[in-house]
């Protein structure tokens, strides 16, 4: 009996050391912690999950010209409520969380980004570099050559693989063509996401394309709210090649898909 006590007592203090200080209250109640960054649009509302929490919470927002934050509560079950963060002009700024009864703190940086982005989201691909999981964001701006995002969805997020240039052209026959830079492997012609590979040239003809799509594609400034065009299809071919891809292009804000931290400006 006094050895089966022994051993008991070995596995109980392995057990307490092997608990991070992120698991502990400071005092009672159940451990507090969530995420600490966050991104939120200008003009729009995002929700930043609490993982675990004790339902009473105070909120500083260093700087409320930037951003703003009010405490959602738990509708039951395992949801431990969440943050709502407002942008509400462009920057950084802080967000002090604490847990009224773990008496713990929680700096989130909080960063407002721009709405002027668009995502196109594939339907049907047979393209080796943009398949049907890749994601393009698409970023106007006033250079001649812009910026293009590309990520690989999973059905919930996504994960950022690398960036290149777009810009549109008229083809010898007037078709408009939508021009992409994008790294590439010399091996299987898919997109490159490590190492020092040189960006190659794609000249995709544009099917049908519609005004919406094309205000989308050659807006050099973000585009008004009033002058939106919603969600848009697009098909568009790789010159020389049968390679196409069919989908759809709309206004970054109304994207559901979560998109990560730190790459869009």
């Amino acid at each position: 009996m006094r050895r089966l006590n022994w051993l008991l007592a070995i596995c109980v203090s392995v057990l307490l050391i092997g608990c991070g200080d992120d698991d502990e209250p400071q005092a009672g109640g159940l451990p507090f912690n969530m995420e600490r960054e966050a991104e939120v649009i200008e003009g729009y509302s995002t929700k930043q999950s609490i993982y675990t929490g004790n339902g009473e919470y105070s909120l500083k927002m260093r700087d409320e010209n930037i951003a703003t934050a009010t405490y959602e509560r738990s509708f039951g079950g395992v949801d431990y409520g969440a943050i709502i963060l407002t942008g509400r002009k462009l920057g950084s700024t802080v967000l002090t969380v604490t847990d009224v009864k773990a008496q713990k703190s929680i700096d989130i940086n909080v960063k407002v980004i721009s709405p002027n982005f668009y995502m196109l989201t594939p339907v049907t691909s047979n393209h080796k570099a943009l398949t049907p999981t890749v994601v393009q964001c698409y970023i106007p701006s006033d250079q001649s050559e812009r910026d293009v995002l590309f990520f690989k969805s999973d059905g919930i997020g996504l994960k950022y693989l690398t960036r290149g240039k777009y810009h549109t052209e008229s083809g010898n026959d007037g078709q408009q063509l939508l021009v992409l830079r994008y790294p590439m492997t010399p091996n299987d012609s898919t997109l490159a996401t490590s190492g020092n590979v040189t960006a190659s040239e794609h000249k995709f003809r544009l099917r049908n394309a519609s005004p919406a799509l094309m205000t989308i594609l050659n807006a050099t400034a973000p585009i008004p709210d009033n002058e939106q065009p919603g969600s848009t299809a697009i098909e568009m071919t790789e010159e020389g090649t049968t390679r196409m891809l069919k989908g759809n292009i709309m206004y970054g804000p109304q994207y559901s898909l979560i998109i990560p931290y730190g790459y869009l400006p």
